[in-house]
């Protein structure tokens, strides 16, 4: 009998983790057709940078910039509104963590520092992933805040 496989490059959220992977699997055999996701799920973080565009709810303060840049050294690095920041991240099969983060110390203005603190308390709290059908990231802390991002 013959097995027919589609792979879609659309993310996926894998059933038993509840983890994304790049991508959606369907397996035709015998009459029945199965469902599931494929890939790894470090290579949706890799790549491009992500740039955030709200931290906790609230939207970037007017004109500043936040990224995220995942390497597959297990490092994260980037922009944290005025200061440059790098912090190491493990990726397992039930979600990401990072670890505290190393930042320049230049002088910000009031509203980017706020906006810095509340990005990296958030970012040091992160405990799952989802990748939207549209590719947002979204990073979730273990109080339900969520840093959500979009490819530059």
């Amino acid at each position: 009998r013959p097995i027919t496989a589609t792979i879609l490059d659309r993310p996926c959220a894998d059933a038993a983790t509840g983890m994304p992977r790049p991508f959606t699997v369907r397996v035709e055999y015998a009459g029945q057709t199965l469902h599931g996701c494929g890939g790894e799920t470090q290579a949706l973080l890799r790549g491009e940078p992500w740039v955030v565009q709200e931290i906790a709810g609230a939207p970037l303060v007017r004109g500043s910039r936040v990224s995220l840049a995942f390497d597959d050294q297990g490092r994260v690095s980037g922009t944290a509104s005025c200061n440059s920041f790098t912090a190491p991240y493990t990726l397992t099969a039930e979600g990401l963590t990072i670890g505290a983060a190393a930042v320049t110390r230049k002088a910000c203005t009031p509203a980017l520092t706020k906006q810095e603190t509340a990005f990296l308390a958030a970012l040091a709290a992160v405990q799952r992933i989802d990748v939207t059908g549209d590719g947002t990231l979204v990073l979730h802390t273990a109080d339900g805040q969520r840093i959500t991002s979009r490819r530059e």
